[in-house]
């Protein structure tokens, strides 16, 4: 029983409209969510890191990708489990940034072989069940590793894992479920291709065509080399196919097909994007900012012992006297006084400045700890937030992220400085700050973009309601 002739026709349309359902709105969705993932990630990768439960690998910025590769899966013992997670990890970070910063982001190009491959990359950790007891080899240590970590002394990095896991799991179950659609889309297109181009020979050479029948499958395929020639070829969909042309429930398979990619009406969704609470953009931006505080606190150990090294170092009688000098120049000053340089960015010129260590100290001390209360929804800062106005939260915000970026650019200078003052050979004891100041650095871009977000869209709505549009909150 052949179904009615235009099928082909309007299975055309219905998919050259989930085409650019998919283009327009999907693959916009699916970008941000990859980029969201990757940040979710770098926050416990560089945890992981500082707590050295793995090493960060040498040579990871000198390998070559061109391509999506699932890291390796199979087991390996305890005496193996540090080195083999390391390698597992920094190859599952660097798969991560290749999607986000050199993977052709289109719909062709994610063809059923790139969806698969991708799939496998979201689920290459098991963030919706983590669990010590995962079968899988490499989600179970991760969860270990976190857990030791959850349960140890550090609260600020307890709280960032129990959030970044929670997020990982929300993010991933967004992606796959934007990646079945393109499967759906791929598969029904590689069907409809088939229909148009294989379907016609293949009824010239068989009256009677039946998806189970050798004969049939046989010129099927023969008939598909040659007509579409680069195209895989997949006999199940195939079966498909002719199940939906030539049996008795031929009808309802096809309506089940057209049902699939089906588009609902978007007026809700627009509303609700109307609904989206202003308040929450900016206790997002405080959030990112308030994640932060692990890499500041880290940076600040580092940069302390550095300070330590440098003051404890042995003078030369140059070095002696020229401290002498200083010492007399700057006798109302108490305390470890660096005197840093920096680019000003606004100016285009370098200026110097003079930064008591002590006070720096306790001013990023205490950034750290307001970061953390920031951070655990259970603090009683946290509540007030809640209850703050908008006015208030933007103005924390905007105070907390130039005091970040003024903390990042003195740290940034410190660290110069106190490589320039060390010999040669004492630098190599000194303790680099880079991973902490690239993530700080990121977490300053993150919390702008929610600024700016908030920003654009209370002008918005300012300006729908001077049109007399009031039903917008």
């Amino acid at each position: 029983m052949e179904g009615s002739d235009n099928y082909t026709e309007v299975l055309e349309e219905a998919l050259s409209r989930y085409r650019n359902y998919l283009e327009a709105k999907l693959l916009p969705e699916l970008q941000n969510n990859f980029r969201v993932y990757q940040s979710l990630f770098e926050n416990l990768y560089n945890i992981l890191l500082r707590k050295a439960m793995i090493k960060e690998n040498p040579y990871k910025y000198e390998e070559k990708i061109t391509g999506i590769n699932i890291p390796r899966k199979g087991p390996f013992t305890d005496a193996e489990k540090q080195a083999e997670m390391s390698h597992r990890l920094s190859a599952f970070h660097s798969q991560v940034d290749f999607l986000n910063n050199y993977y052709t982001m289109n719909l062709d190009y994610i063809d059923l072989k790139e969806v698969k491959k991708l799939l496998g990359i979201v689920k290459y950790i098991d963030w919706i069940n983590l669990s010590e007891s995962s079968v899988n080899n490499t989600t179970g240590t991760l969860a270990e590793y976190l857990e030791r970590i959850k349960k140890g002394n550090d609260s600020l990095a307890g709280g960032i894992i129990n959030d970044t896991t929670q997020q990982l799991s929300k993010v991933t179950v967004k992606i796959i479920s934007i990646l079945k659609k393109f499967i759906i889309f791929h598969k029904e297109n590689y069907k409809l291709e088939f229909r148009k181009r294989v379907l016609p020979p293949l009824k010239n050479e068989i009256r009677n065509l039946a998806p189970e029948d050798e004969n049939t499958l046989k010129y099927a395929k023969k008939i598909f080399i040659k007509e579409m020639s680069g195209y895989p070829y997949y006999p199940d969909l195939v079966k498909e196919i002719l199940s939906e042309d030539y049996t008795d429930d031929n009808e309802k398979l096809k309506e089940s097909v057209l049902e699939k990619i089906k588009l609902t009406d978007e007026s809700p969704k627009k509303k609700k994007k109307k609904d989206l609470p202003l308040k929450q953009i900016l206790l997002d931006g405080l959030k990112i900012l308030g994640a932060s505080g692990i890499n500041l606190s880290d940076a600040m150990v580092k940069l302390s012992s550095d300070s330590d090294a440098l003051e404890n170092r042995i003078l030369t009688i140059g070095e002696r006297f020229k401290l002498w000098i200083l010492k007399s120049v700057r006798k109302k000053e108490t305390g470890k006084i660096y005197e840093i340089e920096y680019f000003n960015e606004a100016t285009g010129a370098g200026k110097k400045e003079k930064v008591n260590f002590e006070l720096f100290r306790k001013t990023v001390t205490g950034k750290t700890v307001l970061f953390s209360k920031i951070l655990s929804k259970n603090t009683p800062l946290y509540k007030r937030l809640e209850m703050a106005s908008e006015e208030q939260l933007l103005d924390l915000l905007n105070r907390n992220i130039t005091d970040l970026q003024k903390i990042h650019r003195r740290m940034e200078s410190l660290h110069t400085y106190f490589l320039s003052e060390v010999s040669r050979e004492q630098r190599q004891k000194l303790k680099g700050i880079k991973l902490e100041l690239g993530a700080i650095k990121n977490s300053i871009i993150k919390a702008n973009k929610k600024r700016y977000e908030y920003v654009s869209l209370k002008e918005e709505r300012e300006q729908l309601k001077k049109l007399g549009i009031e039903d917008i909150d």
